[in-house]
């Protein structure tokens, strides 16, 4: 019914899950809080799809510290301080 790796929404949490035995789904929170399993007894349990929503295309960041961050590693690694 759920492939281990799906995200469904219950309890109202997301949960990653990670295995499935007759009518029990065992679970595992994505939403933070404790990343305990959880097992749900399906047939009592109101259980939907989950959707994560896909990561930002902005860098993360001052782009340019990120820059200055690169070089001065570079920099280091070319005039190692004795």
């Amino acid at each position: 019914m759920y492939p281990p790796g799906t995200i469904i929404r219950a309890r109202s949490r997301l949960w990653r899950v990670d295995g499935q035995e007759g009518n029990v789904l065992i679970a595992t929170p994505i939403d933070g809080g404790t990343p305990e399993q959880t097992k749900f007894y399906v047939p009592f349990e109101h259980i939907e799809p989950g959707r994560l929503e896909p990561p930002a295309p902005d860098p993360a960041g001052y782009v340019q510290a990120q820059f200055h961050t690169k070089t001065e590693v570079h920099r280091e690694d070319l005039y190692p301080i004795a």
